[in-house]
């Protein structure tokens, strides 16, 4: 097996994986935001909550990309 199909391989794992981290984190979010449901937060504290948690998650996703794509250059 050559190095560019072992490499094809791995990058094909780690996007799965990269798959799989945001289906968790947009389950997470959901979950989060059923038990905020249930205390007495208002809804601009819910919304702000909410809405740092997904700047928060759509950085790291953008980190992920930008590494994938850093490794991907050198195949």
């Amino acid at each position: 097996m050559s190095l560019n199909k072992i490499m094809e391989v791995i990058f094909s794992l780690v996007m799965l994986l990269f798959l799989a981290i945001i289906v968790l984190g947009i389950l997470v979010g959901i979950t989060i935001v059923q038990q905020l449901a249930e205390y007495e937060i208002s809804f601009g504290m819910r919304v702000l909550f909410i809405g740092g948690m997904f700047a928060v998650f759509m950085y790291i996703a953008k980190l992920i990309v930008d590494k994938i794509n850093e490794y991907h250059r050198y195949i």
